[in-house]
């Protein structure tokens, strides 16, 4: 291993080209149309352009990212996570080249993208599973299935890991409407995939366990992180350790992960993920084979370099022994924030970024590949920043996390931090006793909310006028005792009182 393209873009790159210089490798950057200026561009020895904006023609195309490995002359292929770094088929193209593709062989990322499959191989493990029915055949077969498990249920297609295209069904008259909407979307998205009902369970907590495994048949995993805050599946908000697992349940579910993985012969970097009741009692859930969006956060917690790790398990070697994976040395919390409108469903937000400030110290580690003047497009995942915020204690974090939402300053498109800002602002977050059912609505801003944003707004626009009005020259001369510095303060107060 020499010489390694990322065949990803924005933080996932930028961090993935750290390690690789670090660890004294050759990097390869590749890029779509409008990434051309984007920052991993700039951190990697040397890089290739890819055609158009669309994902299925550049960074999602198996024969794109091959082409720009074969003519680069790299020798391995690193995804993250998104993108291709679950697909089987591009693995195995890698393996049919002669490339190194950093995560497991093909055979096992097919089984590990086949939640009914994992099902058949947990169970007689004596890992407990959810309630759940085989491939739906039709909608009269969907109804009779939905008749036998009972409401409320979740259709999920068997195929795929993260969360995508899950729909909840509470209604036995939205079954149907459901399960069509759902095969029309896997459809517009080329994705071909049979359905399967599962119960759902109400009131649990969404926890996982990361765990690495190397060639050698070591495996290990890395405690686990609590995920509840969540939108359409996708985790906004998570934690190590979980405030709500028991040690016995702790103890149980590690288990249970080293032993799935090895039974599947799993190699490589991922995550088991669990539901937990609120009688406590545990569910496995699916298998993510790749590095998780939510790596940062265990790599603070554990004091491990995940991708590093990845890179050295890819290359043959075992898995590091200084590796302390007994427990987390902090508390840690980390924050997703997307551009998207919250007062608009989470539209997706594109624009130019005016101005941007991030919190820093120690109790804070930002990953994003974000700048002043950087453009946000509609062509890709909205997620424009990750803050993980650790201290001794989950108070301590929790006052970290506060200041941290507040003091980012990321303007030019909208963002979800006021969102997150009242999650964690609310009695259940910070008492440690919200659950996966939490209501979005009662964390949307209210009437009031938008009232003072609009104040806000005008106030700042006259503040923009009157200073530039105190910046020509023609005013400084007829007013020459006017203190601009003082009356700029004045108005910087009445905005963030509005605010």
């Amino acid at each position: 291993m020499k010489k390694i393209l990322v065949a990803n873009r924005g933080e996932i790159a930028l961090s993935a080209l750290r390690c690789i210089r670090e660890l004294g490798l050759q990097s390869v950057a590749v890029y779509s149309q409008p990434d051309e200026h984007a920052l991993h561009v700039r951190f990697a020895d040397e890089a290739r352009s890819l055609p158009g904006a669309r994902a299925v023609l550049n960074y999602g195309s198996i024969d794109r990212i091959l082409e720009a490995a074969e003519n680069s002359g790299a020798d391995t292929v690193y995804c993250g996570y998104g993108f291709l770094s679950e697909s089987p088929e591009f693995a195995r193209a890698c393996r049919d080249r002669g490339i190194t593709f950093v995560g497991p062989a093909p055979e096992v990322l097919e089984s590990c993208r086949d939640k009914l499959y994992c099902f058949s191989q947990a169970a007689p493990l004596g890992i407990p599973v959810p309630s759940h029915s085989e491939i739906v055949l039709d909608e009269d077969d969907l109804q009779e299935k939905a008749h036998h498990l009972g409401y409320p249920l979740l259709l999920k297609p068997v195929s795929g890991t993260g969360g995508r295209y899950i729909t909840k069904v509470y209604r036995k008259e939205d079954l149907v409407a459901s399960y069509r909407n759902a095969v029309r979307e896997h459809m517009l998205r080329n994705a071909r995939s049979a359905f399967y009902l599962e119960k759902y369970i109400r009131n649990a907590i969404h926890v996982e366990f990361p765990v690495l495994a190397d060639q050698a048949g070591h495996v290990i995993h890395l405690g686990e992180r609590e995920c509840v805050v969540q939108r359409r599946f996708q985790k906004l908000i998570s934690e190590t350790p979980s405030l709500r697992l028991s040690e016995a349940a702790r103890r149980a579910m590690g288990e249970a992960t080293v032993q799935l993985v090895r039974h599947l012969g799993f190699v490589g970097c991922g995550a088991v993920e669990f539901m937990v009741d609120d009688k406590g009692r545990w569910f496995f859930m699916e298998i993510n084979p790749r590095l998780q969006v939510e790596y940062a956060l265990t790599e603070v917690a554990y004091g491990v370099e995940l991708i590093k790790e990845q890179l050295r398990i890819a290359a043959g070697e075992q898995l590091s022994t200084e590796i302390d994976h007994s427990r987390p040395s902090c508390h840690a919390i980390e924050f997703r924030i997307n551009a998207e409108d919250v007062d608009r469903d989470f539209l997706p937000s594109a624009g130019v970024v005016s101005e941007y400030y991030l919190p820093g110290g120690y109790g804070y580690s930002v990953l994003s590949s974000t700048h002043r003047g950087h453009r946000i497009d509609i062509y890709y995942d909205p997620m424009v920043l990750k803050i993980v915020c650790f201290a001794a204690t989950r108070p301590e974090a929790l006052a970290k996390a506060r200041f941290a939402l507040d003091a980012v300053r990321l303007k030019g498109v909208k963002t979800t931090i006021p969102f997150l800002s009242r999650i964690v602002a609310s009695e259940e977050f910070q008492a440690g006793t919200m659950t996966c059912d939490y209501k979005m609505k009662d964390f949307l801003a209210s009437d009031g909310d938008k009232e003072r944003q609009e104040v806000a707004a005008i106030v700042a626009a006259l503040d923009q006028e009157v200073i530039a009005r105190f910046r020509t020259p023609s005013f400084r001369r007829e007013s020459p005792v006017t203190n601009v510095w003082s009356m700029s303060g004045r108005l910087d107060m009445i905005t963030r009182r509005n605010l």
